[in-house]
């Protein structure tokens, strides 16, 4: 029977054919398949975990060997296995100090490895879940004055995306509600600058190259902030990420090279507040008289 387990082709030939059968039959038919085909999956994983491991039991082997020819038997030592090499439990030698080491996994196979990783990586998202917004907000800024080639040469489209992200950038946990500036800027937190370059982007213009560094400044600011959070928690979680034998470049992102703001540009006067005139009832009614009478 166990040689017929191991050949799926010879089970799958033995339950073939036999409609007659009841439906329990069948299942169970279809159970022993399934069986067998798992148990030649599992065989083979064995069979190319030990063709893995043998070059480097046999350098062992060998070094032993020659550690025995030279030296004579050694005394009997208690040893213990540390990092994939074995050392000795008395002083914390190796005991085969040239041979190279064998890469450890805790995993006895890969879908158990893809759902660690995958636990790992989830965790890790749901704590940089407001860095990873305000940097990736800072990053995709960045693009587009690297790609205009300097602050002076970006479209008004170009200011509304800046200030939109800024607003992103400083209310990450919140919706920044609405496209329209004028519906933006009514959110708490923003800064006073806000409202002024919204009303003049607003009226169809353009921001000046100071105000563009001044949101600029603001965004690398908190842009700082972020990574500075997300550094720490690259040192939380990497006992979990070396556990697992993994590198941190497989969860972990560069951050934004910052355009780097002409100094000129930083030395921008406080930008006077927008005023509406205020009304003037004696003057409004002489108005009306002289259109009326």
């Amino acid at each position: 029977m166990a040689g017929l387990l191991d050949n799926p082709q010879a089970m799958t030939l033995l339950f073939s054919g036999l409609g007659g059968l009841t439906a329990k039959t069948k299942d169970r038919a279809n159970y022993w398949q399934d069986y067998a085909a798992n148990g030649l999956l599992n065989q083979a994983y064995g069979k190319k975990k030990r063709e893995r491991d043998q070059p480097m039991n046999d350098l062992n082997m060998q070094y032993k060997q020659a550690q025995i020819d030279a030296l004579g038997q050694p005394k009997k030592r208690d040893m213990k296995e540390v990092d994939g090499q074995w050392r000795y439990i008395d002083d914390g030698s190796l005991v085969f100090p040239d041979a190279p080491t064998t890469p450890m996994t805790p995993f006895d196979n890969v879908k158990d490895e893809l759902s660690a990783k995958q636990g790992t990586r989830s965790k890790l998202d749901s704590a940089n879940k407001i860095t990873n917004k305000v940097r990736n907000t800072f990053s995709r800024a960045t693009d587009v004055i690297n790609e205009r080639g300097n602050l002076n040469n970006l479209t008004g489209a170009d200011d509304t995306l800046m200030m939109k992200s800024l607003a992103n950038m400083i209310l990450p946990s919140e919706s920044v509600m609405g496209d329209d500036l004028q519906t933006i800027q009514n959110q708490s937190g923003l800064p006073a600058y806000f409202t002024n370059f919204a009303a003049k982007l607003s009226g169809g213009g353009t921001l000046a190259p100071q105000e563009r560094a001044t949101i600029y400044q603001t965004m690398k600011s908190l842009h700082n902030t972020a990574v500075r959070d997300y550094e720490k928690e690259k040192v939380r979680f990497w006992p979990d990420i070396q556990s697992g034998g993994w590198g941190q470049d497989e969860f972990f992102q560069e951050h934004a090279v910052p355009y780097d703001i002409p100094q000129g540009l930083l030395n921008m006067p406080t930008p006077k507040p927008i005023t509406k005139p205020k009304a003037d009832p004696i003057k409004a009614n002489s108005i009306l008289d002289k259109w009326f009478n």
